[in-house]
Parts: C-alpha cells; sequence; structure tokens
C-alpha cells in the first residue's frame, strides 16, 4: 500500500511535460513545468532517524504564500506537511525517518539577462557535485582541480573578445586549447570561449562549437586533469557543468579577494550576530567549518567567508 503512495509523489506532482534539473541538495528530484513557473522538489530519507535538509532555490523567486508540500511515511500518506521554511531563497525542512516528501513551489524565474558572466570580475570555477575543489593550474601551466586556497591560479576573469570570452586568471594564465585533449595556459596566447547556462544555473564553457571543459574520467576529486570533451546533453554532461562563484565585489579584485582570506570571525558586530552557517550547497554546517562559508546574521544580512 505505501508503495502505491510513494509511488503518487512522482507520477501524480510531476506530469508530462516537466524536465528535471539538477539539484545539489543531497536524496531530492527536481523538475521544473515546462512555462517555468512551477518547481517540484522530492525529498526521500531512508534512515531510521530524522533527517534536516536545506535546499536553495537557485534562479527562482518562490511565491512562499503559495507552497503546498505533502508528505507519505510509516504513520501518513500524502498528508499535508507543514513542517517547512522558506527564507530568501533557502527551503529549510526536517524529513521524518523513513519518508517521503513533495513540495509544489509556484516560482518566478529570473530573468535570463539576469543569469549572465560578468566580464573582468573574479570568480571561482567549481564542478558541478564537488563544491570543496575549484579550477586551476599546475606547475606546467595545465588546468587541473586543486584544493581551494583561492591562490592566484584559481581567481578567474572573463574577459570580453568580440561576442565571445577569453578565460585568464590572476597569475596571468590564459586558456590556450589546442587539438588535443589536455588544456593549457599561456601568458602570450588565449583561446575564444562560449559561456553557455545549464538549467539556469551551472555552466557549460565551450572551447569550439561542440567541446567543453571536462573532467577526466568523469572524476570529481582534487587532483583530475581538466580536458575538453564533445559535450553531449545536459541529462550525461554533468562533469562538464561548472558553477561559477563570483567573488566579492570591489573596485579592486585583488582588495576583495584578500578581504575575503582575511574575514576576522571576531571583528565587533554590535548590532548584529551570526545566526547561521552554510556551506556551498546552502546546507547548515558547524560554525568551525573549514572551507568557503557563507554567514547568515541576525538582521537579515549575509557575507561569504574563507575560514582555513
Amino acid at each position: 500500500v505505501k508503495s502505491y503512495y510513494v509511488h503518487q509523489h512522482l507520477t501524480r506532482f510531476i506530469p508530462a511535460g516537466y524536465s528535471f534539473i539538477p539539484s545539489t541538495c543531497p536524496s531530492t528530484l527536481a523538475a521544473l513545468s515546462s512555462t517555468a513557473d512551477t518547481l517540484v522538489l522530492v525529498a526521500l530519507n531512508t534512515e531510521a532517524s530524522a533527517v534536516r535538509h536545506t535546499a536553495r532555490l537557485l534562479s527562482a523567486e518562490p511565491d512562499i504564500s503559495q507552497v503546498k508540500a505533502y508528505l507519505t511515511s510509516s504513520s501518513k500518506s500524502l498528508a499535508t506537511f507543514r513542517s517547512h521554511n522558506i527564507q530568501d531563497d533557502t527551503l529549510s525542512f526536517e524529513l521524518p525517518a523513513q519518508s517521503i516528501v513533495t513540495f509544489i513551489i509556484p516560482i518566478h524565474a529570473i530573468a535570463a539577462e539576469e543569469h549572465s558572466v560578468e566580464p573582468d570580475v573574479p570568480y571561482l570555477i567549481l564542478p558541478q557535485y564537488n563544491v570543496d575543489a575549484a579550477l586551476s593550474t599546475n606547475a606546467s601551466g595545465a588546468l587541473v582541480l586543486s584544493d581551494i586556497t583561492l591562490d592566484s591560479t584559481q581567481i578567474w576573469f572573463f574577459h570580453p573578445n568580440g561576442k565571445r570570452w577569453e578565460l585568464r586568471n590572476a597569475a596571468g594564465q590564459a586558456l590556450n586549447a589546442g587539438s588535443s585533449y589536455a588544456l593549457q595556459t599561456s601568458k602570450t596566447k588565449a583561446t575564444s570561449i562560449d559561456v553557455i547556462p545549464v538549467e539556469n544555473y551551472y555552466w557549460r564553457i565551450m572551447t569550439d562549437a561542440t567541446k567543453a571543459l571536462d573532467l577526466n574520467g568523469g572524476n570529481y576529486s582534487v587532483g583530475t586533469q581538466v580536458g575538453q570533451y564533445t559535450y553531449g546533453n545536459s541529462v550525461t554532461a554533468g562533469h562538464r557543468h561548472w558553477q561559477l562563484l563570483r567573488l566579492p565585489a570591489d573596485n579592486n579584485p585583488a582588495d576583495a579577494i584578500r578581504d575575503l582570506l582575511m574575514a576576522d570571525e571576531n571583528r565587533s558586530l554590535p548590532k548584529r550576530h551570526v545566526v547561521a552557517t552554510y556551506n556551498l550547497l546552502g546546507q547548515p554546517v558547524p560554525a568551525t567549518t573549514r572551507g568557503i562559508l557563507l554567514q547568515r546574521f541576525s538582521d537579515g544580512s549575509t557575507r561569504q567567508i574563507l575560514r582555513r
């Protein structure tokens, strides 16, 4: 009997015409209506205890008052679920043991022109499924994934070149693609690239009409070589999708990067205090977690820090 209700979480609320889209929240499935005005999020908990979920509703503005949610558990069957909260673009909820919940979220999609690369501002470039590693270069100038340190080889800028872009880092290295799989950088030559949105959040970085930046062997671990390979399609090419994390805006990019590195956790904040800390997936983490974090303050403001 429960199997029937579990299937209903998918077949009833994700009708024909919806498209599955990437989700950065573990154990979830996300789908978008053909008119891009409804987001469906299905979350599953197979554990014997409750699990806390936090999902960021990126590239969309939810209509909070119209959100509906339904829960199936050992004691409930497609019951109305109200134990959730949406603040800004973040949905948080606690899923009971061995249960499944479906959220139907009316949204206002962010206009396409707002989802664009900004010229000559600093970015970290992260693979879709590993927010603890960033695009970098090794000692020979080849593209690789490395631990996030925010050194000059990881700070990238998209420099306009006509209707296309050149990808350069703060070390003065530019992407210089040849005909082989391996990708190198050069301080004297640069390949023109296209940067194309995928599902209005991720990006594919195209070195020509068909080839995109690719993680060798579909591997997301530190040390993986980054080359170029035929893109394929958005369903099978997750290892060719990238997140562009813009670093804090500042008149001087070097100052912005230094401010991020030197964020002082103990500075005086008389009118506000930290109420929550999140990782790049929007998941709550302990305040002592290392890496790039987002802090939310009691006055509703946020800041991004790097804790080493």
